[in-house]
Order: structure tokens, then C-alpha cells, then sequence
């Protein structure tokens, strides 16, 4: 009899793991790219707050989920069950927003040693902000890490996730993105700048 409940038992353990189904929770997310080409540099005027990305980021179950301002790399499909009509089993109603900004470089073109702030707005109570010094006649690259902007829901697909980002120098100085030569390895590859946006099911 023990015998018999010890095969039983491991028959059970060996073909559960074969029966297991994936949760809502693990649907597929979705990478988006905000990239732009032919781009050209921007002015920065000392004291002067100036908007360098403006964009919106829809839900999966909206009918804007696949529109922006201009898109160098095409969207991925859809999320697995976020096709109309929408299926809420297999697409979660909460996605949590991540953004990736590319990195800037700053030209200081003025007489004096300046400090450039750069803020990242949206739909949330707080903003993120970073702060660089840029030496007289210097150049400097700016990183940035993955930003974290709360949520947006497929329940409310008109609302979306506004991404707006400024910089703000005490100093005359350049925002260096000119892309409109083509890339040095791949001929045929632009130069780009801007933003990947990934969106995680909750």
C-alpha cells in the first residue's frame, strides 16, 4: 500500500507542471520607439525652460496605442489578447510605463561655465530632474536611466501617459542632435535620437 501512494504521489508531481497555465500576468509586453531622424540642433537660451520631447503613450486596448508624432521603427503587434475586441483574460487592465531616453550631448558655447537642468514631466505628482555642469567652450554627454512614469489602463483607453521633457541652461548653450548624416557602419542606417518606451503588464 505505501508502495502504490508513493508511485501515486510522484505520477502527480511529474505531470502537474505539464498542466500548468500561464497567468494574465505574464502577457507579453510591448517596446515602442519614439526614434526620429533628420533632427536638428536646438538653442538653449540662458533662463529659458525649453521643450526638447513631447509625446503620448496610449494603452494597448486603445485606438491610439499605434500613433505618435513620427515613428522610425515600426511598433511591435500587440500585446497577446489586447486585439479588439479586447480579451481580459489574457490582457492585464493596469500597465506599468518605463522610459528610456537617449543620451544628449551639451555644447557650452558661451563665455562662462553654466549649468543645464533637464526635468521629465507626466501624469504624475512628481517629476524627475537631473543637473550637469558644462565648463566654457566644453562638450558633455548626458545619460539617462530607466525612468519609471506609474501607470496607464486599458479601461480608460483615452487617457494616455504625457511624456515631456525640457532642458533649462544658466547659460547660452546648444543641444547637439543633429542626425542628418547617415550612420557611419551601416550606410543606410540614419542617426536617431529620442526614446524607447516599454510597456509592462501588472
Amino acid at each position: 500500500m505505501r508502495r502504490r501512494l508513493w508511485v501515486l504521489i510522484t505520477v502527480v508531481t511529474l505531470v502537474t507542471p505539464l498542466l500548468t497555465v500561464p497567468s494574465p500576468s505574464l502577457a507579453q509586453h510591448a517596446v515602442m520607439s519614439f526614434l526620429t531622424g533628420a533632427t536638428p540642433n536646438v538653442t538653449l537660451d540662458a533662463g529659458v525652460e525649453t521643450l526638447v520631447w513631447n509625446f503620448d503613450v496610449y494603452p494597448p486596448a486603445s485606438p491610439r496605442f499605434q500613433s505618435s508624432q513620427y515613428v522610425l521603427v515600426p511598433w511591435q503587434a500587440r500585446p497577446a489578447g489586447c486585439v479588439p475586441p479586447i480579451d481580459s483574460t489574457r490582457c492585464p487592465d493596469h500597465w506599468s510605463v518605463l522610459l528610456l531616453l537617449t543620451p544628449v550631448t551639451l555644447y557650452n558655447d558661451s563665455d562662462h561655465s553654466g549649468v543645464v537642468t533637464i526635468t521629465v514631466y507626466s501624469d504624475n505628482a512628481y517629476v524627475y530632474q537631473q543637473r550637469a555642469t558644462v565648463p566654457s567652450g566644453a562638450y558633455v554627454p548626458i545619460y539617462f536611466s530607466t525612468l519609471s512614469l506609474g501607470y496607464i489602463m486599458n479601461s480608460a483607453p483615452d487617457f494616455s501617459m504625457p511624456i515631456r521633457v525640457t532642458l533649462k541652461a544658466t547659460v547660452h548653450m546648444t543641444l547637439l542632435r543633429d542626425t542628418g548624416e547617415p550612420g557611419g557602419l551601416q550606410w543606410e542606417a540614419p542617426r536617431v535620437w529620442g526614446a524607447m518606451v516599454e510597456l509592462r503588464p501588472m
